[in-house]
């Protein structure tokens, strides 16, 4: 009975600690611009901390990708520019918040675009 009571106790566990949602989202760039795409579940946090990279996007191109999340209503999407990046370094890029774009997206407006991001 105590192994049962055990067993069922982690599973719950592993199932409450278990991403809520995974979706595939595509990423268009359609810019001049060579970009890295990371998102955050931290909404409305400014900082470039717990940032989860979905994909590096040629000029005019784009990228489909997995990404799973948790219990939120609005996910952050960082674009960022490798060129900047590679010019200041990424202390100095971080410290002085060089992203080209941030995007605040609730789950219903990422739903409603058919889970695609337009850039710009």
């Amino acid at each position: 009975m105590r192994k049962n009571l055990l067993f069922f106790s982690m599973i719950s566990i592993m199932f409450a600690c278990a991403p809520h949602r995974g979706t595939y989202i595509k990423i268009n760039n359609n810019s001049n611009h060579t970009i890295l795409i990371e998102y955050s579940e931290s909404y409305p946090d400014t900082s470039l901390n717990n940032l989860y990279s979905i994909c590096k996007i040629q000029p005019f191109s784009n990228c489909e990708n997995y990404m799973e999340f948790s219990h939120v209503d609005t996910l952050i999407f960082i674009i960022h520019d490798i060129d900047t990046i590679e010019k200041y370094g990424i202390d100095t890029y971080d410290q002085e918040y060089k992203i080209l774009k941030r995007y605040d997206l609730s789950m219903k407006e990422l739903e409603d675009m058919n889970w695609i991001v337009n850039f710009p």
